[in-house]
């Protein structure tokens, strides 16, 4: 059973029925991980960052004291 990687036709589409719509799935499950991935690295990084940005600011209230 051959599963094309690239290009969906619609005149393809019909012959293809099931097999292209797995295809399709996977493809979009793939592209979902990489979204995924740079949302987690995304995250993580506005998670940090106002942390930093937290220590400083308390850092200058203990110089002011």
């Amino acid at each position: 059973m051959m599963i094309p990687s690239i290009g969906f036709e619609p005149r393809n589409f019909g012959k293809l029925g099931m097999v292209g719509v797995i295809e399709i799935g996977r493809k979009i499950l793939e592209i979902g991980q990489i979204i995924v991935g740079v949302a987690v690295m995304w995250g993580i990084f506005f998670i940090i960052s106002p942390l930093a940005v937290v220590d400083k600011i308390k850092n200058k209230f203990r110089k002011r004291r």
